[in-house]
């Protein structure tokens, strides 16, 4: 049976934090013999000492040290489940499952998830890496609060959408590959290399231009960035991303003339007509429709 409660928990992690029970007190707002007590009666239940004390200094002994970090963890539970059960008295979210396709990188989504993290700290987040299509399903499906995928029109039945920005893609290669020695290459020139391509799943339509009839397929930018370190063939990539690892995989751009439809992909956040958004889902639009 536990008898130890979270009172005594806190009071336990003020001390600790402080070294002072007067000090301890002052930050709980409470008196520090109500501290003193708390403290003795949780040594009593732990059966060990948590402090070494004498009239000058107060510090943790080899018992206390060792329970800090667990106390401390249980504290930050009880404070994620006070929060949890103020969002169902709220009708607010805590937790929101979101997909997304790999090959939606837009040029802001990091500062764009940042200002969501910094809205909603206590937010939970499940982020689903799949292709668009099962995005689309989930999110009329139910599995999914919202997904940022790539606009494909007739999908959109039951569901409400945000245009986001367009991504950009570029022709790329390592800069040791013989097609990075072409100062023009065209299509029969990359078609006479093996052509890396980046699929969620083997069954997944594709969604770039196919150009190479030899190709390679992985389900990740990840695998596609070591496979052009390795020199194994070239790739279309999100522009984002090249400029990110770029340096890093020792690429280049490849310059190809082509119309700009081949390299340019529609992003949207999507969500279902049939679950209303509750107010961190419309919080969450808001921030995502505002100019970044």
């Amino acid at each position: 049976m536990i008898n130890f409660n979270i009172n005594q928990l806190e009071a336990f992690c003020a001390v600790a934090k402080h070294l002072s029970f007067s000090k301890a007190a002052a930050s709980l707002g409470i008196s520090q013999a109500a501290v003193s007590n708390r403290i003795a009666n949780l040594e009593i239940d732990f059966g060990c000492d948590l402090f070494e004390r004498d009239r000058h200094s107060t510090k943790l002994s080899y018992e206390g040290q060792t329970l800090l970090e667990e106390a401390k963890f249980i504290l930050a539970r009880c404070q994620d489940l006070q929060r949890t059960a103020l969002g169902f008295s709220q009708n607010r979210e805590s937790k929101l499952r979101i997909g997304y396709s790999p090959l939606v990188a837009l040029p802001n989504d990091d500062v764009m998830q940042q200002a969501i993290l910094t809205e909603y700290p206590e937010l939970d987040f499940e982020l689903h890496d799949q292709s668009s299509l099962k995005c689309y399903d989930e999110v009329r499906g139910g599995v999914l609060d919202f997904a940022v995928v790539n606009l494909v029109k007739e999908q959109l039945v039951g569901l409400d959408y945000l245009t986001m920005d367009a991504v950009d893609f570029v022709f790329v290669c390592h800069k040791s590959h013989p097609l990075a020695e072409l100062p023009a290459p065209t299509k029969l020139d990359l078609a006479k290399h093996r052509q890396l391509l980046l699929k969620s799943n083997a069954s997944e339509a594709e969604l770039l231009p196919r150009i190479a009839p030899k190709a390679t397929v992985s389900n990740s930018l990840i695998g596609i960035l070591d496979y052009l370190q390795a020199q194994m063939g070239w790739s279309i990539i999100p522009k984002i991303m090249f400029e990110r690892y770029g340096d890093m995989h020792e690429l280049v751009t490849l310059s190809l003339d082509v119309d700009q439809a081949e390299t340019r992909m529609q992003a949207v956040l999507i969500w279902s007509k049939t679950k209303p958004l509750g107010p961190i889902g419309q919080g969450i639009v808001r921030i995502m429709r505002k100019p970044q």
